[in-house]
């Protein structure tokens, strides 16, 4: 006899799927697993990685005893998402001039953006208008991200589930200065 259990499900794109099995009976055992999109496999347990929803479905194990008695157990995985399209960020403008405001935005769904000039390190995504609930911000002058560079939003869907956009330039262009002669 046996018992299977679906341990993690990350149902994000890429994410991770363990199928454990209990078995009790002679030993040595074979197992002998079938799954969608001609899935095969021989070993107890499965961790099925980089899963999109190709990977839902039945899974279907069929265990064999020392002594040839055959169990077979099923268990059915329904939750993993689709790919979803990367996130594109906009930027108002690519070339700007010095002092002003840099205007960032996506039309990505989403719960959370999180706008990455250079860092994605905790400090940085907590300067104010790095980590929004929209899909947009502004970086005024003075704020500590306002600079040249490639920026990117990462976004965090209701799922849970992260994408990151390409990298757009930004260019900062100095003020003219004239000197009187």
């Amino acid at each position: 006899t046996g018992s299977l259990d679906v341990v993690t499900v990350d149902s994000c794109v890429g994410g991770t799927v363990e199928i454990n099995t209990t078995v009790s009976g002679t030993a040595p055992f074979t197992y002998t697993w079938t799954g969608p999109n001609g899935f095969t496999s021989a070993t107890q347990n499965l961790i099925l990685s980089n899963v999109d929803e190709t990977y839902n479905g039945i899974y279907s194990l069929q265990i064999t005893s020392a002594s040839g008695c055959v169990t077979t157990l099923d268990t059915v995985i329904s939750n993993l998402l689709p790919v979803a399209p990367a996130p594109a960020i906009d930027v108002a403008d690519n070339d700007i001039c010095e002092g002003e405001t840099i205007f960032l935005s996506t039309s990505a769904d989403g719960t959370q953006f999180e706008w990455i000039r250079n860092s994605d390190s905790a400090g940085s995504l907590a300067e104010p208008g790095m980590t929004t609930a929209t899909g947009s911000t502004s970086i005024p002058p003075g704020h500590p991200e306002y600079g040249d560079g490639p920026w990117r939003v990462r976004v965090t869907d209701a799922n849970g589930c992260q994408q990151e956009s390409e990298v757009s330039p930004v260019t900062i262009s100095p003020l003219a200065v004239a000197l009187p002669t």
